[in-house]
């Protein structure tokens, strides 16, 4: 049997080269291959931990690969502060530090304790709202160190307070202040951006210009605050953001950031993109305030109303007011508003090696036995769908509409639950004619009309119906292969 392994040409001369502190290395001579490279890059195109290994291995991978691994980016709370890190270096000037305890609160007191503030958002893997408080496994690493004994005595408390304390005092002081070469002390070479310790090929900054999909989870408030106008300098080139509300319950999601309701996420609002998309709708409000404008680029808005183990029925799951309310009147500047009823949830960030899951298998698989094969309320959701055809005019003599498009409509099981406005509706014009539940919720949803309507702030405005409703399969919808809705991966 012959061997086939891939074999790699050596160059003529080489076999005589012997190893030397200068010469260089063998994995710097297989880089220079061209084809090589691009090879092991495409062969490794689709796995991300495996692109994440490349980029630390060789300033080449590092430049060819890092437009691959930042087109699609996924950030959620546990993440956020790490994908930022390094592309900006924070101030901590007094007056900065103030300021960020105020917004904030601040977490320690001048012992080390912690504060009641501190108390609350010290939780396991960041702020502790969107993540289970049940403990984590520890690694082996963990345990390893946990069980190794602890060698310091009492006596040595004070003295390495006070190194702590010199080595603070020379940072401040400057670099010469300190004849020092150890790491702990000579902090400014390591945290200096603008004298940076290693310096990379391409910059964090840089790297921040190559996201084109950009999928945000739900995170704390104070992320987005304070990463918002980075996102607005380096973070323009993104083309489509996924908001991605975490499921924590089988029918219930976390606001996208403790903003909303009623209010905005600044990392949305510092986005520019041509496509958003709303992935899990659950029933609830959409993450956007009243009278919220899309910016100048955004031309597709994209709402996916997830249908199993979920709801839209009503008084058995739902309120239709919070999600109608914050719908009737939204996205007058976008060209289409495209609506998607698929089945499942993106829970794609709830079952990350950095997170843990918020339902267990076991509730979920109850709660799908007891709601998985539940019909929609046709009251309800035809109530939803005819918001999303309610646009505000802002004069009298503005005529623009998004066109609506609704896709997978035609396959949802819908249920009148007993008494229904759509069928008495039915009944009062044709008596007991033969009837249809999904072809009233589509007339219902259709209807031309201009009014007045109040949003959930309280806010009047008038409002038109859209003209172009049209309706498709969801054949149709996967057929069209549009971008990055359902999931980030999908026809990138």
């Amino acid at each position: 049997m012959t061997d086939k392994s891939p074999t790699v040409a050596i160059p003529a001369g080489d076999s005589d080269v012997k190893p030397s502190a200068s010469s260089s290395s063998a994995v710097d001579r297989l880089m220079s291959i061209p084809h090589i490279v691009t090879s092991i890059i495409q062969y490794a195109s689709r796995d991300r931990p495996t692109l994440a290994r490349l980029m630390r291995l060789d300033k080449t991978f590092y430049k060819e690969v890092a437009p691959l691994l930042y087109h699609t980016v996924a950030i959620w709370e546990e993440t956020i502060d790490s994908f930022f890190r390094g592309s900006f270096k924070p101030c901590g000037c007094d007056e900065c530090l103030e300021r960020l305890k105020d917004d904030w609160g601040i977490d320690r007191r001048a012992d080390g304790g912690l504060t009641e503030y501190g108390k609350l958002f010290s939780k396991p893997h960041g702020y502790g709202r969107y993540t289970n408080p049940a403990p984590r496994p520890k690694t082996p690493h963990e345990d390893e160190k946990a069980s190794s004994p602890v060698r310091k005595s009492p006596k040595d408390e004070p003295l390495l307070k006070t190194n702590i304390t010199e080595n603070a005092k020379n940072v401040q002081k400057g670099p010469r202040a300190s004849e020092s070469q150890d790491v702990e002390g000579n902090l400014e070479a390591v945290d200096d951006d603008d004298n940076p310790a290693v310096t990379l090929p391409i910059s964090k900054k840089d790297l921040l210009r190559l996201v084109r999909v950009f999928t945000l989870g739900s995170h704390h408030e104070s992320g987005c605050g304070i990463y918002s106008k980075h996102v607005q300098e380096f973070m323009q080139g993104v083309e489509i953001l996924r908001i991605l509300e975490t499921p924590c319950a089988p029918h219930r999601t976390f606001h996208i950031c403790e903003n909303c309701p009623g209010g905005s996420c600044p990392i949305v609002d510092a986005l520019n993109p041509r496509k958003i998309v709303v992935r899990n709708v659950s029933g609830l409000e959409v993450p956007f305030p009243a009278m919220w404008k899309a910016n100048s680029k955004t031309k597709e808005m994209v709402f996916v109303l997830p249908t199993k183990m979920m709801s839209y029925t009503g008084k058995d799951s739902c309120p239709s007011e919070g999600l109608v309310k914050s719908l009737i009147g939204q996205f007058t500047e976008v060209d289409v508003i495209r609506v998607v009823f698929w089945p499942d949830w993106d829970d794609s960030l709830t079952h990350h090696p950095l997170a843990r899951k918020l339902v267990g298998d076991a509730e979920a698989r109850a709660v799908q036995a007891e709601l998985g094969g539940k019909p929609l309320s046709a009251d309800y959701i035809a109530t939803v769908m005819h918001a999303l055809t309610k646009t505000r005019r802002l004069d009298p003599w503005d005529f623009r509409r998004p066109r609506v498009d609704f896709y997978g409509f035609s396959t949802t099981s819908l249920s009148a639950y007993g008494r229904s406005m759509l069928v008495e509706e039915h009944q009062k014009q044709k008596g007991n004619a033969a009837y249809d539940l999904h072809t009233l919720a589509k007339q219902w949803t259709m209807r031309k009309e201009i009014g007045f309507a109040y949003n959930s702030a309280g806010g009047g405005f008038v409002t038109g119906s859209c003209d172009e409703v049209s309706w498709y399969t969801i054949g149709n919808y996967e057929r069209k292969k549009f971008k990055s809705e359902i999931n980030e991966w999908d026809n990138v």
